[in-house]
């Protein structure tokens, strides 16, 4: 008698449960009756309903969720002009003076001042002025920039700096 009374509370709650679904508006028509198959089907967003019929899927105009976005962003980067490094790559050339040059047998260094009075040490490759440019020799008494680069790395314009008499 006790095992008869556990068993209905238990059926009674599954009872419940089932009319709460029942009334909660879940289709009382199993998935294979007629009333059933005659939902209407799902339509496309934009209109778009053969992109979107079963095994008819067009990718084209839709971006590739596989590639990496980052690539995409290294590309734009490169194509702008860098970010200075240094400071000399921040100032114009006609802001620095030439102040001294020493010639070695492998190396050959010079010093620039800038409108500031600070001097720098440049040689050959440095990084100099807001054009891109970088020391391409030291010379007796001068040295020469290249700025910019043309198509084929032609040089877009060279400047000389020269020692000033009497300094």
């Amino acid at each position: 008698m006790k095992s008869a009374m556990k068993r209905r509370p238990a059926g009674l709650i599954l009872r419940a449960a089932a009319w709460s679904l029942l009334a909660a508006g879940l289709p009382s028509t199993a998935a294979g009756s007629p009333e059933a198959s005659k939902t209407p089907p799902c339509e496309a967003p934009g209109g778009n309903e053969e992109r979107f019929r079963p095994g008819a899927f067009n990718p084209e105009g839709l971006r590739d969720p596989f590639k990496p976005f980052i690539v995409e962003q290294e590309a734009e980067s490169a194509g702008r002009s860098r970010k200075p490094r240094t400071y000399l790559e921040t100032v114009d050339l006609s802001q620095l003076e030439l102040i001294a040059v020493v010639l070695g047998s492998e190396d050959s260094w010079a010093m620039v001042r800038d409108a500031k009075g600070i001097g720098y040490v440049v040689k050959a490759g440095t990084p100099i002025g807001i054009d891109g440019g970088h020391v391409h020799e030291v010379r007796p008494g001068e040295i020469i920039v290249r700025s910019g680069q043309g198509r084929q790395g032609t040089v877009v314009r060279e400047t000389r700096k020269r020692l000033e008499p009497g300094l």
